[in-house]
């Protein structure tokens, strides 16, 4: 039989319940970090539109195509200096 709040002790409580009462983030909950900066990203977009075949910078990079589509829809007509700006 699964506890019920009412049978539990006052120091117990179910797993994760600060995250169901609101409690601020941890440190696990907050936003990941992007692993790539932008000047890699705009170096990458760069290297597709010289040529290169975006199966293979994908590979190279770990990342899938979605992302660098995602990439060249937000970032495709940015240079490196207006990406950090946008930071």
């Amino acid at each position: 039989m699964r506890p019920t709040p009412s049978t539990l002790p006052v120091n117990q409580s179910f797993p994760n319940n600060a995250q169901r009462e609101g409690a601020a983030l941890g440190e696990e909950d907050r936003m990941k970090r992007s692993r790539f900066s932008e000047e890699q990203v705009s170096r990458v977009l760069r290297e597709a539109e010289a040529g290169v075949p975006v199966a293979a910078l994908c590979r190279k990079l770990g990342i899938s195509e979605a992302t660098f589509y995602v990439w060249k829809k937000k970032y495709g007509e940015l240079t490196t200096s207006e990406l950090r700006k946008m930071r």
